[in-house]
């Protein structure tokens, strides 16, 4: 803005605070003055005596005569000022203003359309979710299925069995089988998602916060699954949670 109005900066960062708490906005204050503007000359002239008397002084080899174009040069000695300043300053005001109630405008428009897309994505995870806790029990069959066959090759051979090695097959399935824990969560974050969504916002930084709980919790389901339809179903969630990551980056 210009730098006889920069004294007003606080003052629109503070209007400017009230209405946004998240991003980054480039403001850009212009004023073009009419030629029928009244102005008026200040003048320093205590700066000006001062440069009169150094011109005077004999010690130094200066010209003993100050122009009006050395007046001019003179950094403060002449400064134009606009007589309606305040009047001016009204006008910046009111101006700002309206251009930030255009922009919380727009920005609500923007808003509810990016948040229905949101809730799009989330629905799709969400039934996801509710498909891979439906079908966790068929997984876990499987799993216990395949550890009975790998038991039944071992008692093929009798000089192979020993409580030790039973002992791991049975903890590398129990580590392996279970996901219920990892999808109570996931459901849980989805509600609370839900709940932070269609409350009063700021909302994006808490709904980052909990999109990186439901990567987490699906990329354990994914490190707990030996099974393709297991996989698949994570590989499908992890990229419905990545296009909610990206929109939440445009939510304040």
């Amino acid at each position: 803005m210009p730098r006889n109005y920069l004294a007003m900066e606080m003052e629109l960062k503070r209007r400017l605070q009230e209405k946004i708490s998240r991003g980054k906005l480039d403001i850009f204050i212009n004023i073009t003055a009419s030629q029928s503007m009244d102005r008026e000359l200040l003048i320093d002239y205590e700066l000006i005596e001062k440069v009169s008397g150094l011109i005077n002084d004999e010690r130094l080899p200066l010209e003993k005569t100050l122009s009006f174009r050395d007046l001019l040069s003179l950094e403060g000695a002449l400064v134009f000022k606009d007589k309606k300043n305040e009047l001016v300053e009204a006008m910046i005001i009111e101006a700002f203003d309206g251009a930030l109630e255009s922009l919380m405008e727009s920005r609500k428009r923007e808003g509810q359309a990016l948040g229905q897309h949101i809730e799009g994505l989330l629905f799709d995870f969400e039934t996801l979710i509710q498909g891979i806790k439906e079908m966790a029990p068929q997984w876990k069959n499987v799993y216990r299925q395949g550890l009975r066959d790998r038991l039944s090759q071992l008692l093929e051979d009798e000089k192979v069995i020993n409580e030790e090695r039973l002992e791991f097959e049975l903890a590398l399935f129990t580590d392996k089988k279970d996901i219920e824990e990892e999808v109570a969560r996931s459901l849980a974050h989805i509600k609370a998602f839900k709940k932070d969504l269609a409350g009063p916002g700021p909302h994006g930084r808490k709904l980052d916060f909990l999109v990186q709980e439901l990567v987490r919790e699906v990329n354990t389901m994914g490190s707990k699954s030996g099974l393709y339809d297991l996989t698949r179903e994570v590989i499908e969630a992890k990229s419905l949670l990545e296009q909610i990551r990206e929109q939440l980056q445009n939510v304040e």
